[in-house]
């Protein structure tokens, strides 16, 4: 025990359920009011304060105690809206933690309402022709507004047998200042539209400065990943048979920022099935005063019948 000016507290090393491994534990005594059980906290007390730095350090070295399942807050439905349960799994994971979601294919929307956290799925799933099939699969949107500090990975959202109300499946910075940093990374990200107009945009980054995206893909959108704001990276990414194009960086009365400077396409894919899509690569400033400044595009490939540049 050490006691401190706020009261005596008691510590060990303990299994906590919800938090994958072992992580430190700490108890106050008194703000229990003595009825607190720490059986199981002293049986798992290392014996010595060598012992329990070992521990420590084991855990900070392999991040263990910084993942959160979701079977914490519940369990996903298959049939039913799991909206409200993602909220709630988000809202009760703390800052520097990842959210584990399970495979399989959900119904819900994933609204990030807080920053600082992650988001890993159990793998990106693969188009088949029809649906998204495997990994981790949910029938809605994902949507991140002003907070900052988020990492997204290997799940997919499949809006294919939705109605034409969802029309963006991965959403980022709506409504936010221009200077705002947001630093969102996206890793393995699978978005499948409707392949009609209502199906606008796989990936949006709407305002702001800051965005990742990396060996992410696109199908079936009105734009696959649309680039409207401020120093952004897509990098191994692939988009497949879009109506208007694969990617774009865009300056317009469109972009809320107006001016979606230092964008970087690296070793981007475009696939298109027939003639009536399209995979390209669009640069667009479309008011006086508004720049594309300081564009890179590296490694660009465009495979099928498209009958637009492969870059305009």
């Amino acid at each position: 025990q050490a006691v401190f000016s706020g009261g005596t507290f008691q510590c060990g090393i303990a299994s906590k359920p919800g938090i994958s491994g072992r992580g430190m534990v700490v108890v106050d005594v008194s703000r229990a009011g003595g009825s607190t059980d720490m059986a199981a906290v002293n049986a798992a007390m290392p014996a010595t304060l060598d012992a329990l730095k070992a521990d420590v350090a084991k855990a900070s070295n392999s991040a263990i105690g910084t993942e959160i399942s979701l079977s914490q807050f519940g369990l996903l439905s298959e049939s039913d809206d799991n909206t409200a349960l993602l909220g709630e799994a988000i809202n009760g994971t703390p800052e520097g933690f990842t959210l584990v979601l399970p495979s399989g294919s959900y119904r819900g929307d994933l609204i990030l309402s807080k920053g600082g956290v992650s988001v890993r799925g159990g793998g990106a799933p693969s188009f088949d022709g029809t649906k998204l099939v495997g990994g981790t699969v949910l029938k809605g949107k994902c949507q991140i507004y002003e907070h900052q500090n988020i990492t997204l990975e290997k799940f997919g959202v499949d809006q294919s047998m939705l109605g034409n109300e969802y029309t963006d499946a991965f959403e980022f910075g709506t409504g936010i200042s221009q200077d705002r940093r947001m630093n969102i990374v996206c890793k393995d990200l699978v978005a499948l539209g409707r392949g009609n107009a209502s199906s606008f945009h796989a990936f949006l980054a709407q305002c702001g400065t800051g965005y990742e995206l990396y060996g992410c893909k696109a199908f079936r959108f009105g734009h696959g990943f649309a680039m409207r704001a401020i120093d952004t990276i897509v990098k191994d990414c692939l988009a497949q048979d879009c109506l208007i194009d694969g990617y774009i960086t865009k300056s317009g009365d469109w972009a809320v920022t107006q001016d979606a400077r230092q964008s970087k396409l690296i070793n981007f894919s475009g696939v298109v099935t027939s003639a009536t899509t399209r995979a390209n690569v669009v640069i667009s400033s479309q008011t006086a005063g508004q720049t594309n400044s300081g564009v890179i595009i590296d490694g660009v490939r465009v495979i099928g019948p498209q009958k637009v540049p492969p870059i305009n």
